[in-house]
């Protein structure tokens, strides 16, 4: 037995819906999926024109390491620093919770004094 690509189911039931007239229910009952599924999929090949299904995963970080040690020194020389001030001297327009994210790895990152 073969395994059907994902690419593959979606065709089929886009197709079953678009050219044999199918309801949306019924595809998405012979296919095991929702229906909201089987909407998402044919508005993806009517606005799109493909099946393929879209890439997954995170965002690229908004600060770099280089701008996580730059926090670093700062907070450093400054460790009442206020997340405005953090921002306005990095000059950037980063939410004050995106920064507030960046404050916590540069302070984690920081290398701590051993005990005496």
């Amino acid at each position: 037995m073969t395994k059907i690509s994902s690419e593959e189911v979606r065709q089929k039931a886009v197709h079953a819906i678009t050219r044999l007239d199918y309801s949306e229910r019924q595809v998405a009952e012979i296919f095991g999926v929702s229906t909201r599924t089987i909407r998402r999929w044919v508005t993806q090949y009517r606005e799109e024109g493909q099946l393929a299904p879209r890439p997954h995963g995170h965002k690229k970080a908004l600060f770099s390491d280089e701008d996580v040690a730059r926090a670093q020194e700062l907070l450093q020389a400054q460790p009442d620093m206020t997340l405005e001030e953090l921002r306005q001297a990095l000059h950037t327009d980063a939410s004050l919770a995106s920064v507030c994210r960046l404050r916590q790895r540069a302070q984690k990152a920081r290398k701590k004094r051993n005990a005496p």
